[in-house]
């Protein structure tokens, strides 16, 4: 569930950020900042996604 939810998470930052949404981290021009739902509380959405399927990848095979 972990791992589900950090691929949601992320795939939610992304569709969020619609066309400014770019694999390297970048700023362009004409873009806005995002206030809505996660993005008021958290930075960056998209990184805790990864950190939460990192983590669970982790206790999927017992290592720490």
């Amino acid at each position: 569930m972990i791992m589900l939810g950090g691929l949601v998470l992320q795939y939610w930052a992304a569709k969020t950020l619609g066309k400014f949404y770019t694999k390297p981290l970048q700023t362009l021009e004409q873009q806005q900042i995002i206030q809505q739902a996660l993005y008021n509380i958290i930075r960056h959405p998209g990184y805790l996604g990864t950190f939460l399927m990192k983590i669970r990848a982790g206790l999927a095979i017992a290592n720490w």
